[in-house]
């Protein structure tokens, strides 16, 4: 008899999304042992974002199994990959993180000395957050979850599911609300390229900037803040606006792709 937390036996259904989400969260108490003991404190962070990861994607797998659905293909083939979209989807976020920093701000600077905090702690945080974030978050946010809802319920839902999952995954308040933004933008990618790997390229390029930054700046430092005339802050956040929205644009003139084909 198979398990299922659905009412009509169809996967994926919510309460297999709530199911998902559930073990993701679950898999963090064996990671944060190795927080916990393993020193210096930046390798037992990278150690531990494998075995969170890993535990989390192995269960999602394993779980797809139980239900009795077979292996996915979550695009990580690069052959018939369209990278139009990643270029338009990095200009969109580049955009998108200049227009909704404003609300970010709203929340209280100690979220934001957290995450200061967290990236200071060494070079294995900042490998983990460049290197192996971008891969490991996409094939679980969009190759496990969004391709799979996707086939179900549609594209645009799958992507808002997809993305309000990742932004929770992020913990931290400001952190969180940005996530859910750029994991619209990076579910739009993921359903016009064909492969995950232009998603993985843009999260990469996104993550390195960010990393780039907060390394000169030695923290956060908002965009308003680089520029002291607030009149030339106003005009390049009327620009990112411009730009964010003709790049979603001309994103959304490529055709959707069929990822998420089950393989036998």
């Amino acid at each position: 008899m198979r398990f299922d937390p659905n009412t009509d036996g169809a996967y994926p259904g919510w309460g297999d999304l709530m199911v998902v989400l559930i073990a993701f969260f679950a898999s963090l108490l064996p990671a944060q042992l190795f927080v916990t003991y393993i020193k210096p404190a930046d390798v037992g962070v990278f150690l531990g974002y494998i075995a969170h990861f890993g535990l989390a994607i192995a269960f999602v797998l394993w779980y797809m199994r139980m239900r009795g659905e077979p292996k996915p293909d979550i695009g990580l083939s690069l052959h018939g990959a369209v990278w139009g979209p990643a270029v338009w989807g990095f200009i969109a976020m580049a955009g998108a993180s200049v227009v909704i920093e404003p609300l970010l701000l709203l929340f209280p600077k100690r979220y934001f000395d957290v995450l200061s905090e967290v990236s200071n702690l060494g070079v294995w945080v900042s490998v983990s957050a460049v290197a192996l974030a971008p891969f490991c978050e996409e094939v679980l946010f969009r190759g496990l979850i969004q391709g799979p809802m996707a086939k179900r319920f549609g594209t645009r839902t799958a992507i808002v599911c997809s993305a309000v999952a990742f932004g929770l995954a992020h913990g931290v308040p400001p952190q969180a609300a940005n996530a859910m933004v750029m994991g619209l933008i990076l579910g739009y990618v993921y359903s016009r390229s064909g492969s995950i790997w232009p998603a993985v390229a843009i999260h990469l390029a996104n993550n390195l900037i960010s990393f780039i930054q907060s390394e000169a700046s030695q923290g956060f430092v908002p965009v308003r803040d680089l520029f002291p005339d607030q009149r030339i802050y106003w005009a390049v956040f009327a620009l990112a606006v411009v730009v964010s929205g003709l790049a979603i644009r001309k994103l959304a003139t490529y055709p959707e792709t069929v990822i998420g084909r089950e393989q036998g």
